[in-house]
């Protein structure tokens, strides 16, 4: 089953020194099927080796979500939807730049939790291709792939292929 949702997200970006940025980040979703969404998060990225072209980092993440609605007509949303959901992670990152379009790759370890659930385990891949269309606007488009393990306590917290997504975004920054 497919699922849509026009999400906004409001960010504040900092570079600390040459290697390390950092960022904080307020965002807002809604779904087709007329549930909604509030997150915060806290990012950070580490560059550990830097060349002309190409960029290898390593990043960290921390953040909380909440959902309106944990069912839709008295039925199980088809996606998790929890009252509250903490997570957090650490990953690494290769970036090659291109003219005016980049591809990166990245695999990460995160761990997180519903509300009255254990927490779960969940490695990822994502792949990213992104467009620069002029000075302060982008598209990219991103896919992730990953399993959640320990997630739903009613089948014995086993092995999910709970993380698949694909997400095209616009940016506009100023």
């Amino acid at each position: 089953e497919q699922l849509a949702m026009t999400q906004y997200r409001l960010s504040f970006e900092r570079q600390v020194g040459l290697q390390d940025s950092f960022s904080v980040y307020l965002s807002t979703a809604a779904y087709r099927d007329g549930n909604r969404s509030k997150s915060v998060g806290l990012d950070w990225s580490h560059i550990l080796q830097e060349r002309k072209n190409s960029r290898l980092s390593w990043f960290g993440y921390a953040g909380a979500t909440g959902f309106s609605q944990q069912q839709i007509n008295g039925t199980e949303t088809a996606y998790d939807s929890p009252a509250a959901r903490q997570w957090y992670g650490l990953g690494v990152r290769q970036r090659r730049d291109f003219s005016s379009h980049y591809w990166e790759i990245a695999g990460e370890i995160g761990w997180g939790r519903d509300r009255s659930e254990p927490v779960d385990f969940s490695p990822a891949v994502t792949v990213e291709y992104g467009q620069q269309l002029n000075k302060d606007q982008s598209l990219v488009l991103r896919a992730t792939y990953g399993l959640r393990i320990g997630h739903d306590a009613e089948d014995g917290g086993g092995l999910r292929f709970g993380g698949r997504q694909v997400e095209l975004r616009y940016n506009l920054s100023w």
